[in-house]
């Protein structure tokens, strides 16, 4: 049998075995392994219990939805701190999940988006109403895959929503 040549390098790759909606399909990323390791790279596997063990590799891939107030950033900001290449990095992390950043940045910069109403508060429930019309789509400011998205027919729904994603 041929001789099995050590990793040249091993990539850490943050999941959630239990995420009802990974960013990637378990099969894609064994698929990625197996090509990786064509090219001298083991990738393992790790979850949010590993952070101690993260320094023993040379990469990090976060394969989790990430969000700032999870574990995700911890191993984000680790990993930099160790001086590895991460994907997502954590200043990606925070300009990604802010969805009123993005929408300025996108506005500022000339890219075409959708007309949108930010609620600070209720006295914007009736402004987003009249600029937007029902129905209309509410979305929490700092989230991912199309979490905290929810459709609004009626005022009063956008009231009830928006009131209490606000005290929330």
């Amino acid at each position: 049998s041929k001789a099995r040549t050590p990793a040249r390098w091993s990539f850490a790759t943050l999941v959630d075995p239990n995420d009802q909606m990974p960013p990637s399909e378990i099969q894609s990323l064994r698929y990625w392994a197996k090509i990786a390791e064509k090219m001298g790279v083991e990738v393992e596997p790790i979850t949010k219990k590993d952070l101690a063990k993260l320094a023993n590799y040379d990469a990090l891939f976060i394969r989790e939805t990430t969000s700032i107030s999870n574990h995700t950033y911890r191993f984000a900001r680790r990993a930099q701190q160790e001086g590895m290449p991460v994907i997502d990095d954590p200043l990606s992390m925070i300009r990604c999940t802010n969805k009123v950043y993005l929408n300025e940045l996108m506005t500022y910069n000339k890219v075409p988006v959708p007309p949108t109403v930010m609620i600070a508060g209720p006295a914007d429930f009736e402004v987003a109403a009249q600029t937007l019309g029902f129905p209309l789509v509410l979305k929490i400011p700092d989230s991912s895959f199309s979490r905290g998205v929810k459709k609004a027919s009626t005022f009063d729904e956008l009231k009830t929503l928006a009131t209490q994603w606000l005290e929330d």
